[in-house]
């Protein structure tokens, strides 16, 4: 019953998987705003969208 159940949700999402065209992973993006240098963190979500935290200050520049 738990295979039969595994099997009918990977053939309902594969194809929507399968379709979309973004990367998985999180990246940082860097910049420096009046002296000081801010970091954020940016994710793609599953549903494509990007998606970034807030900015926080890692040092000066």
């Amino acid at each position: 019953m738990a295979t039969m159940l595994m099997s009918a949700v990977k053939s309902v999402f594969a194809p929507v998987s399968a379709v979309r065209d973004c990367p998985p992973d999180c990246q940082f993006e860097t910049t420096c705003a009046g002296g000081l240098l801010l970091r954020r963190q940016c994710c793609f979500r599953p549903d494509c969208v990007y998606q970034c935290g807030s900015w926080q200050q890692i040092g000066t520049c």
